[in-house]
């Protein structure tokens, strides 16, 4: 077979493909078409099965309207709690926790701010130096315009070396004194 009859007979294929395609291609256009105009009867003659399933999905977003602050809300927590952990050196235990305890509390977490055993803080040692390891579990009871109310569990382990605290620089003779404001 010679390179021009090859090319003959690959153009004689190509129009048959083409002849073959285009009433398939108008068939299935036509039944989609057909399909689309069976639900919007269907949306049309069931207008209350329309009115609820609208109903639903604005509940669903209402619900996911409140829960982008509880989201936003773990993930300010999870980053506070990197920074007390990391100045639990400094502020000491309990002056770290107090300053979680207050960040939850900004964030609308009361469960968390007034609970005492919310947050724990474990100080170790390792190759870096000083760590401090704070968790935090406790549940969250988020209210969906007064319809019903969704728990939400917020547990989290987070690691930081533990940063020196500075020395005073208007210290004399070696003891610390209180900077004059």
């Amino acid at each position: 077979m010679r390179a021009e009859e090859a090319r003959e007979l690959a153009l004689r294929v190509l129009a048959r493909i083409r002849a073959l395609a285009v009433p398939a291609g108008s068939r299935l256009w036509n039944r989609i078409r057909g399909f689309l105009d069976e639900v919007g009867q269907g949306l049309a003659a069931h207008r209350f099965r329309s009115t609820v399933a609208l109903l639903i999905l604005a509940t669903a977003l209402l619900a996911g309207a409140r829960a982008l602050p509880v989201v936003y809300g773990h993930y300010a927590l999870r980053h506070a709690a990197g920074i007390a952990a990391r100045q639990s050196r400094i502020k000491g235990e309990e002056g770290a926790r107090a300053s979680l305890r207050r960040r939850a509390f900004d964030l609308g977490l009361t469960e968390a701010a007034l609970d005492a055993d919310s947050f724990k803080l474990e100080t170790g040692l390792t190759e870096e130096g000083p760590v401090c390891t704070v968790s935090y579990d406790f549940t969250h009871q988020v209210d969906v315009y007064g319809v019903f109310t969704l728990p939400v569990r917020f547990r989290g382990k987070v690691t930081g070396i533990q940063v020196d605290p500075l020395p005073n620089p208007l210290a004399v003779d070696g003891d610390e004194k209180e900077p004059r404001r």
